[in-house]
């Protein structure tokens, strides 16, 4: 058995969303929810964290350690381990599909991306609401700033379900 130490291990779970493998113009890419989870995994090991995924049965032998739960809201009515969890993101939309979440004694804080999503959570979770800016490799990126642009506006289009229902209330 693995023995925990505070400060050095942290314990994650996510349960994968149906759309975190997206088919896309004959590429498969993975969902923004996948890639914010990589990356926190990735960040935290550079850090010298041992991140262990998914292990029910470390969880189970240490009720008391804290755990971090990521996913869909399909997780939450099937969580059983006693382990205190910081949960998010990505579980809601909105709290108003789970008003009631953050009154579980084992949920002791809700992860979000940004200052606005944090501003609509807080009315419902208040200050169990925490945020937590997502990772993104910038040392990948290619340095444009000398290159020409003939782009003023770039409108980033997400719709990828319901499209005919969701893109008039959208626009």
């Amino acid at each position: 058995m693995i023995k925990l130490e505070r400060g050095k291990d942290i314990l994650l779970f996510y349960e994968k969303h149906r759309w975190d493998y997206v088919e896309n113009y004959s590429r498969r890419t993975i969902s923004g929810f996948y890639a914010w989870y990589t990356l926190l995994v990735q960040a935290l090991k550079e850090n010298g964290y041992r991140v262990h995924e998914n292990n029910y049965e470390l969880a189970r032998a240490n009720p008391s350690y804290p755990i971090g739960l990521i996913g869909t809201p399909a997780c939450i009515p099937k969580w059983d381990l006693p382990n205190p969890a910081i949960l998010g993101p990505s579980l809601y939309d909105n709290p108003s599909q789970n008003p009631s979440l953050m009154q579980n004694e084992r949920f002791k804080h809700y992860l979000l991306t940004c200052d606005w999503l944090k501003n609509v959570f807080y009315k419902v979770y208040g200050n169990k609401c925490v945020l937590w800016h997502a990772g993104i490799p910038t040392n990948e990126w290619i340095d444009v700033r000398n290159h020409q642009k003939s782009i003023d506006v770039l409108i980033y289009d997400k719709i990828r379900w319901e499209r005919e229902k969701t893109t008039p209330l959208f626009l």
